[in-house]
C-alpha cells in the first residue's frame, strides 16, 4: 500500500538505502537514542509513529496502526523473535524504539516539549507536597489552607499538562510512557552527574 510521507520532518521516503539514516539528516545524528538504534527500522518506526504529518497516526488503534507500519516498512511479524519485538513497540517495551520515539517528539514540538517536563515536574512537586502531613506546631486553619493552595495548583497544572499532551501525543497512555522515559533520564543524569562529583 502507498502512503504519502512527503510531509514527514525528517524525510525517511528520500533516505538512500546504501547509508545509516543518522548519516542523512544532521538531526538525528546529533542524538545518541538515534545512533543506539540497531538498524534503521527502529528509527522509521519511531518516526512513523511520533511524527504529526504522518499518515498512520490517523489510525485511533495502536495494534492496526503498528501492523500498517510495520507493513508499510516491510518487516516481518512471523517468526518468534518478530513477533516479540511487534509485541515490544506495541507495548511501550522496546527501550530503543521508544527513546527514538520521544526523541523525534521532542525535536518536532521543542517549545511545547520543554514546557510539557517542567509542567510535569512541578505536578509531581506539587502531589509530593500534598503527602506531607500535618506539622504538630502547624493549626488546622494553616494546614487546611496549605492543603487548598496545592489543591488549587494541581488542578491548574494538571490542566496545563492535559492541554500540552493533547498537542504532543495521540493518547493518555502515550503520554504516561514518553513521561516514564523521561523520568528515567531525569534520573540517570542526576545518578551520573553525583557520581562524577563525589569526593571520597
Amino acid at each position: 500500500m502507498s502512503h504519502d510521507l512527503s510531509k514527514l520532518y525528517v524525510r525517511i521516503d528520500e533516505a538512500k538505502p546504501d547509508a545509516p539514516l543518522v548519516d542523512q539528516f544532521s538531526e538525528l545524528g546529533a542524538f545518541p537514542e538515534f545512533n543506539n538504534a540497531v538498524d534503521d527500522n527502529e528509527i522509521k518506526i519511531a518516526i512513523l509513529l511520533g511524527d504529526i504529518d504522518s499518515p498512520f497516526i490517523r489510525i485511533r488503534d495502536r495494534e492496526t496502526m503498528l501492523r500498517s507500519i510495520f507493513e508499510y516498512l516491510q518487516i516481518p511479524i512471523k517468526t518468534k523473535s518478530q513477533i516479540e519485538f511487534f509485541n515490544e513497540v506495541l507495548h511501550y517495551k522496546h527501550i530503543r524504539v521508544i527513546g527514538c520515539w520521544v526523541r523525534y517528539i521532542q525535536i518536532l514540538h521543542d517549545t511545547d516539549w520543554t514546557d510539557w517536563v517542567m509542567a510535569q515536574q512541578t505536578y509531581n512537586f506539587l502531589l509530593f507536597q500534598s503527602q506531607i502531613p500535618k506539622d504538630k506546631d502547624e493549626g488546622d486553619d494553616k494546614y487546611l489552607d496549605r492543603r487548598l493552595k496545592i489543591q488549587a495548583n494541581i488542578k491548574k497544572i494538571g490542566a496545563d499538562l492535559k492541554a500540552i499532551e493533547a498537542k504532543l501525543f495521540p493518547d493518555s497512555k502515550a503520554a504516561r510512557e514518553a513521561g516514564l522515559y523521561e523520568m528515567k533520564l531525569i534520573s540517570t543524569y542526576a545518578e551520573k552527574y553525583a557520581e562524577e562529583n563525589t569526593a571520597i
